[in-house]
C-alpha cells in the first residue's frame, strides 16, 4: 500500500525537475514553424513573383513539415500514455507504434498533397495576361503614361516589343519597313498618343511591366454572357485565352455597328445583346475627353474649347448642327474648369445649353503648335473608336498601332458634377446625348428630385422636337447640394446613377430598339447640358464610351480551302478603313462610304454567306476581346488543323464547352508601382534582344515598388 503511494510522488518529480529548464518555443515547434514559413514564401511567389514551378514545391514542403508536426505531436503524446501503462517490453506496442508511424506518415504525405494542389486543380489558378486583347478590362505587357501636354494619365500596349513572330535571319526573320526584324525589341515603342489632347508623348524609356496577375475559378463551368473566361484555343489546346464570352448554346450572334445582336432560329427577330447588370458595361468604357485636363499649349495657340455655351443660330460659318458659341446664359471658368448659370428666381424661362463639340487634334496641328505656329482651323468630328491602348509609334519605323479611330461610336456616356444652389419650383437641368436621329435625354427636377427619361425622334418629328416620355423615378436630389452624375446612353438602354446609385426607373424601362443608325451633323456635338430655373455649377465633365466590336473576320483565301485566311474589315479591304477615318469631319460622306463598303463586302462574298454573323452548336460559345481592333478572338480564329478533323461546314469561330478551363474573378497583382529616383527607381534586371545581348538603357524589373491597391478588384 506505501508503495503504491508513493508512485504518484515519483511521476511528479519529473515534471518538477524538467521546470528548471524548458526548451524555447522556437526550438520546440521548429519544424511546425519552418513550414509555415515554406507555406508562406510559397503563397508571396504565386502571387507576387508568379514563380509557380518553385512555389508550388515550396507549399509542398511547408504544408507536408506542418502535416508531419501535427500529427506527430498526436501521436507522441499516444505513445507516451502508452508506454506509462504497458511498461517496458512490450512488443505488442512496439509493432503497433511502428504500424501507426507508418500510417501517420502516409497520412501526412497525401494531405500535403491534396492540400497543396486541392486549390489549383480543382478551384482556381494564377494566370499571367500576356497581351492587351482584353484591354482595357485587362492589361497584358504596358506602360503607364502621364501626357506631357495634359497631364492625363493612360495605358498603352507594349506585348508588340516581345512578339516572337519577329526573328533574325537565322530564325526565319522578314524584312518590314526597310529593316530586318531581329526577335525581342525589335519593335520597340517609341512614342504614344494621348486619349484626350492626341499629343504625341515619347515614351522610348518609360518602364514596362507585366501584365495583370489574375485568379480564374476553375470550378465555375457554367459561364455567363459577358463573363470573361480562360479557355485552351482549338486551333493549339496547349495554348489557352482569356476572352469575353458573348454568344451562347444555340445562338447566331450578328455584328452590326459595334453592337452584338442575337437570335435562335431565322423565325426570330434580332435582338440587341445588353448586360443584365447595367453596371457590368462600366468598366467596359474608354475614355472620350476628361475636361479637367486641358492641353494648354493647344488651346493659347487658338484652337478652341471642346465645352462651351451655346445657342441656336442657324448654320452660320462657325455654327455646328445650328449651335452657335454665345456669352449668355452660363459663364465657363476655365482656370476652375466649371460652367455656371444663375437662372433661379428670374424671368428666363428658356433652356440655355452648353455643349461639347468633338475638336481633335492631329498630328500635323500638333506639329504646328509645338513649332510655335498658330493652330489650324479646326473640325468637329464622329467620335470614333480611338483605343489608346493601341495607339503608339515603332520606333526607326514609322509604323503606328491603330490608333486612328475609324467607325463611329454612338453609344456615350456623360459624367459630371453638379452642384445645385437653388431652384425654382419648376426649375430643371436636362442632360441630352445625340445618337444619328435619336436625341436621349434626362430631365432633373430638383425641387422635387424626379427625375425623367424622354427621347426627340427627328425621323419621325421632322419640323417639331417633340419629347416622348419613357418613365420617371424618384432620385436623391433634392433642393441645395452636390451630387455625382452619370447618363449613358449604351445598348440602346437609358441608364442614370446619381453617386454612383443606379436609379430604378422600372424593368426595361430605358430600353429601346434602333435600327441601323445613320449620323447627322449633330453627331458633331452629340453631348449636352441645359438649365432653367435654376442656379448651379457643373464641373469634372468626363466622356466615356462604350466598346466597339468591329464586324473583322478571318476568311479563306479560296472557298475550298482553310489553310491560309485573309483579314476581311468590316467595310471589306483593309485599305478602305484609311479612307473611311478621313471622312469623320462629313457625317454624310462617312456614313455613304461605310454603308457602300457593307454593300460590296456582302455582294463580294455572297457565296459564303453573311460574314457577320456567327452560328452556334448547342455545346458551344462566342467569344469576343474588349480592345476589338487588336484582339484574335471567334472573329479571327484559324482552321488548318480543325478542318482535318471536323465535319464540314466546320464551326470555325466556335469554342466548345470541352475547352473550357474557368472564369476569371479576380485581379490580385496589377504591377508593382515604382518609386524612388523620380518614380524610376533602381534597375536590377534588363531586357535581351533577338541576338541575345543586354539591353543595357531598358530595365525589365525595377525595385522598390509599392502595389496598385485600387486596381485589385473583381473582374466584371
Amino acid at each position: 500500500m506505501n508503495q503504491k503511494r508513493s508512485q504518484p510522488e515519483k511521476r511528479s518529480s519529473a515534471p518538477q525537475e524538467s521546470a528548471s529548464w524548458q526548451p524555447a518555443p522556437w526550438r520546440e515547434h521548429g519544424n511546425l514553424l519552418l513550414g509555415i514559413i515554406l507555406l508562406a514564401g510559397g503563397v508571396i511567389g504565386m502571387i507576387f513573383m508568379h514563380g509557380e514551378g518553385v512555389s508550388t514545391v515550396l507549399i509542398i514542403l511547408g504544408t507536408l513539415m506542418v502535416a508531419w508536426e501535427l500529427t506527430s505531436g498526436a501521436s507522441g503524446s499516444g505513445r507516451s500514455k502508452t508506454k506509462r501503462s504497458a511498461g517496458k517490453g512490450s512488443a505488442g506496442s512496439k509493432r503497433n507504434g511502428a504500424r501507426d508511424g507508418t500510417r501517420e506518415t502516409v497520412e501526412s504525405v497525401v494531405i500535403a498533397f491534396i492540400l497543396a494542389f486541392l486549390f489549383r486543380t480543382f478551384e482556381a489558378e494564377a494566370f499571367v495576361i500576356p497581351t492587351g486583347s482584353m484591354a482595357p478590362t485587362l492589361y497584358g505587357r504596358h506602360k503607364d503614361v502621364s501626357c506631357k501636354e495634359c497631364g492625363f494619365h493612360f495605358v498603352i500596349g507594349a506585348s508588340d516589343e516581345l512578339d516572337s513572330e519577329f526573328r533574325g535571319p537565322a530564325g526565319g526573320g522578314r524584312w518590314i519597313g526597310g529593316l530586318l526584324s531581329a526577335g525581342p525589341l525589335a519593335k520597340r515603342l517609341s512614342r504614344a498618343f494621348c486619349p484626350n489632347c492626341r499629343y504625341e508623348n515619347d515614351v522610348y524609356n518609360l518602364p514596362v511591366f507585366k501584365g495583370d496577375r489574375i485568379l480564374v475559378n476553375k470550378h465555375d463551368i457554367g459561364p455567363k454572357r459577358f463573363d470573361v473566361i480562360v479557355f485552351k484555343y482549338p486551333e493549339e489546346p496547349r495554348i489557352n485565352y482569356i476572352k469575353r464570352l458573348v454568344g451562347l448554346p444555340g445562338e447566331t450572334i450578328l455584328i452590326r455597328q459595334g453592337d452584338l445582336w442575337a437570335r435562335r432560329s431565322d423565325m426570330e427577330p434580332w435582338r440587341i445583346v445588353r448586360k443584365d447588370d447595367p453596371g457590368k458595361q462600366r468598366p467596359l468604357q474608354l475614355t472620350v475627353h476628361d475636361d479637367q485636363y486641358p492641353a494648354r499649349a493647344l488651346l493659347e495657340a487658338g484652337w478652341p474649347e471642346r465645352w462651351a455655351s451655346v445657342e441656336q443660330h442657324g448654320d452660320g460659318a462657325a455654327a455646328i448642327a445650328g449651335w452657335s458659341e454665345t456669352s449668355s446664359g452660363w459663364i465657363a471658368d476655365r482656370e476652375a474648369r466649371t460652367f455656371r448659370i444663375d437662372g433661379s428666381g428670374g424671368a428666363d424661362r428658356e433652356l440655355r445649353w452648353f455643349r461639347y463639340r468633338h475638336f481633335v487634334a492631329q498630328p500635323s496641328d500638333w506639329e504646328s503648335v509645338t513649332a510655335g505656329f498658330a493652330a489650324t482651323e479646326p473640325h468637329a468630328r464622329l467620335i470614333s473608336d480611338f483605343c489608346h491602348y493601341n495607339a503608339y509609334t515603332i520606333k526607326n519605323r514609322g509604323e503606328r498601332g491603330m490608333h486612328t479611330g475609324r467607325y463611329w461610336v454612338g453609344d456615350l456616356t456623360l459624367n459630371c458634377t453638379i452642384e445645385i444652389e437653388n431652384a425654382d419650383d419648376d426649375g430643371e437641368i436636362v442632360v441630352e446625348l445625340v445618337e444619328g436621329l435619336r436625341w436621349n435625354r434626362c430631365r432633373i427636377n430638383p425641387a422635387t428630385g424626379v427625375a425623367t427619361l424622354l427621347y426627340v425622334d427627328r425621323l419621325i418629328d421632322r419640323t417639331d422636337v417633340i419629347e416622348h416620355v419613357m418613365a420617371d423615378a424618384e432620385t436623391s436630389i433634392h433642393g441645395a447640394g452636390t451630387w455625382d452624375v452619370t447618363f449613358a446612353n449604351v445598348d440602346d438602354r437609358l441608364c442614370l446613377w446619381i453617386d454612383g446609385r443606379l436609379v430604378d426607373f422600372g424593368a426595361g424601362a430605358g430600353e429601346y430598339a434602333a435600327d441601323r443608325p445613320e449620323p447627322t451633323q449633330l453627331d458633331l456635338t452629340p453631348l449636352g447640358i441645359a438649365a432653367r430655373g435654376v442656379t448651379a455649377v457643373v464641373s469634372r465633365l468626363r466622356i466615356e464610351r462604350d466598346v466597339y466590336y468591329r464586324a473583322n473576320v478571318a476568311h479563306p483565301v479560296r472557298p475550298d480551302s482553310h489553310s491560309r485566311l485573309d483579314t476581311i474589315t468590316e467595310i471589306g479591304a483593309i485599305e478602305h478603313e484609311d479612307t473611311l477615318g478621313a471622312l469623320l469631319d462629313t457625317p454624310a460622306a462617312w456614313y455613304e462610304y461605310y454603308s457602300t463598303g457593307l454593300r460590296e463586302k456582302a455582294e463580294d462574298y455572297r457565296n459564303h454567306g453573311n460574314l457577320d454573323t456567327y452560328s452556334l452548336g448547342e455545346d458551344e460559345f462566342l467569344v469576343l476581346g474588349d480592345n476589338s481592333p487588336r484582339s484574335k478572338d471567334s472573329r479571327l480564329f484559324g482552321l488548318a488543323k480543325r478542318s482535318q478533323r471536323l465535319p464540314e461546314p466546320a464551326t470555325r469561330h466556335a469554342v466548345p464547352r470541352s475547352a473550357l478551363i474557368g472564369k476569371a474573378f479576380f485581379i490580385y497583382w496589377p504591377h508593382g508601382v515604382p518609386f524612388f529616383n523620380d518614380g524610376k527607381g533602381i534597375s536590377v534586371g534588363y531586357h535581351v534582344d533577338g541576338q541575345g545581348n543586354t539591353v543595357d538603357d531598358y530595365p525589365s524589373f525595377r525595385v522598390p515598388f509599392y502595389p496598385q491597391i485600387q486596381r485589385m478588384e473583381r473582374i466584371r
